[in-house]
């Protein structure tokens, strides 16, 4: 069975912020992430998202692109797939044109063979982690800003998040609570978000911007988390009210936005005009955890199991993440490697292969499921520029010689391996890797990332050596969702990744995991004997992370990248 996950706007603009659109109202809003996932026979194959073929950060539009290519390059068309299971990346649009049927008239004229299935947002989100956590049973728990619309009694209200019990033998994720916006409820996703932009805008000296001006492309509780750790929490606790009250009158415990939180929510200046943007970034994650441990904490003991799996883009929050580990409220917890909206399409594929199929089939690692190039493509990207020059090693191991040696003369190297990642965090296929040991961090701002000073760059490390340098919660990390300490006999040895708090968002690497990347780290580490490298997106600010060869090349032309691999392609300006 020729099953396509797909989760991008159909019939209006998802890159832009409008209010009306026929008879309805919208909202101002943009959306993000939409893509597609191909499972063919129970076995998962690709899943990509559109930005990376339109180069629109952040791209909500129908993608287009991705099928056309993860189609191509299984040998499929449209009228091949027999189900197209389709959630929507926007609380309000998506609702209103699936109950018009609209989306199912179109949907229908693409794919004129395949039964049409729609799930939602939130269960879409919990499939993506559940069904890739390997857990036989699972509490589910996913919360972000804002999902789909769904009928409660006779009222349509908006989730914004969903506690579940997954069962895997007997195929079921069992709904036990629900929140919705405006609710005043469990509104993690939202108090982040909000609170984001207001500290964002203000350390950028930007005028403050209400919660719906989504004129700028932007993701901000990211690089909030990273400024937090500059800041100290009580230095606003006297300032702003508590922002939540855990209510556990009820049969499930909820966690409530407090009245005085909820009647100051706008926060002008005068409220926190005392604060430092590092103070108030703190204090929102603080609050942030506080409030989500407390409400995990006090899941009914009859409810609760061992594992925990965390979706939607609040399972971003590495921070967050590692001290549900640390204080031992689950013993286990699993995030995918797409927990945000990138990963909705792979959720609603991998859904409707669970309901239909004898079993699933993953890849021995889900980090990497782009679709390949050859060296033909990057010989063709290559002939349109003249002053690049190549050439190729002997074999693997002489070109990761050649790379060690760069590194080691403190070369900024840009790193194109086989298929590219699905999610929102390199792992080593499209990145850009730097020596450690030398503190590169104003230098990959300032020149070639042109980003945030505050943000921290993460290590990628040989997954047998990483207890001897980090203390990380979890025996490996491939995926980058978990916060590590940097050992202390260690951080004068890894001065580029050492955040200002001594953590580290660590990349475990394997040779099961990524064979060429690790290679490459047991040549560094057997020439340098440290067995890590900085690893950042290849990328520069604003713009998605690079795709294919052509892109690749761009981006190396117009930055200050020293060093291009592509496969076994060595490029030089």
């Amino acid at each position: 069975m020729n099953i396509l996950g797909i989760t991008g706007s159909i019939g209006w603009d998802g890159n832009i912020s409008f209010t009306k659109e026929s008879n309805f109202t919208l909202g101002d809003m943009w959306v993000h992430g939409s893509g597609a996932t191909l499972v063919v026979d129970g076995a998962l194959l690709a899943s990509m998202c559109e930005e990376r073929f339109t180069r629109i950060k952040y791209d909500g539009n129908y993608p287009e692109n991705v099928i056309t290519n993860i189609l191509k390059e299984n040998n499929l068309n449209n009228d091949d797939i027999d189900l197209v299971v389709y959630t929507g990346n926007c609380c309000v649009i998506s609702s209103e044109l699936k109950r018009l049927g609209y989306l199912k008239e179109r949907l229908e004229e693409r794919f004129p063979n395949a039964e049409i299935e729609f799930i939602s947002h939130h269960l879409a989100h919990q499939s993506a982690t559940f069904l890739t956590s390997k857990f036989t049973e699972a509490n589910v728990f996913t919360f972000d800003g804002a999902g789909d619309e769904v009928l409660v009694g006779d009222e349509w209200k908006v989730v914004n998040s969903m506690f579940s019990i997954g069962d895997y033998k007997n195929k079921t994720l069992t709904e036990i609570s629900s929140t919705y916006c405006f609710d005043c409820t469990n509104s993690f996703g939202a108090f982040y978000n909000f609170m984001s932009q207001i500290i964002y805008d203000w350390k950028m000296d930007i005028k403050v911007r209400i919660l719906s001006d989504h004129a700028i492309r932007e993701s901000y509780p990211g690089k909030i988390m990273g400024l937090s750790s500059y800041g100290d929490e009580a230095m606003a606790a006297g300032t702003l009210p508590e922002p939540f009250v855990l209510d556990s009158g009820g049969i499930f415990p909820v966690v409530r936005e407090t009245p005085d939180w909820y009647n100051c929510a706008e926060l002008n200046e005068e409220t926190y005009k005392n604060t430092t943007p590092e103070d108030l970034a703190a204090w929102t994650q603080h609050r942030f955890e506080t409030y989500l441990l407390l409400f995990l904490d006090n899941i009914p003991h009859e409810l609760k199991k061992d594992n925990l799996c965390l979706g939607g883009g609040c399972a971003l929050n590495i921070l967050t993440n590692s001290k549900i580990i640390e204080q031992g409220i689950y013993k286990n917890v699993h995030v995918n490697t797409a927990p945000n909206d990138d990963g909705l399409h792979f959720g609603a594929a991998l859904y409707g292969a669970w309901n239909r199929e004898t079993s699933i089939s993953l890849p021995d690692d889900i980090g990497y499921l782009g679709i390949p190039y050859t060296d033909e493509d990057i010989e063709s990207a290559l002939s349109d520029f003249s002053f690049v020059k190549f050439s190729s090693g002997n074999n693997f191991l002489e070109l990761c010689q050649w790379v060690v040696g760069d590194l080691k003369e403190n070369k900024v190297v840009a790193w194109f391996q086989d298929k590219s990642e699905f999610g929102p965090r390199a792992l080593g296929n499209r990145s850009i890797l730097v020596n450690p040991i030398i503190d590169n961090k104003d230098h990959l701002n300032n020149n070639i990332k042109y980003r945030e000073s505050w943000r921290p760059y993460a290590p990628i490390v040989l997954s047998e050596e990483v207890q001897s340098w980090f203390d990380l919660p979890i025996e490996n990390s491939p995926h980058m969702l978990f916060n590590a300490t940097v050992l202390k006999s260690k951080r004068k040895q890894l001065p580029s990744i050492t955040h200002i708090d001594n953590s580290a968002r660590v990349q475990t690497v394997s040779a099961s995991d990524n064979f060429k990347l690790y290679s490459l780290l047991q040549e560094f580490f057997k020439s340098t004997g440290v067995p890590v490298l900085l690893n950042t997106s290849f990328n520069v600010g604003g713009e998605p992370i690079v795709e294919s060869p052509q892109d690749a090349i761009n981006t190396f032309i117009k930055s200050n990248i020293d060093i291009l691999v592509m496969e076994n392609y060595y490029c030089w300006k």
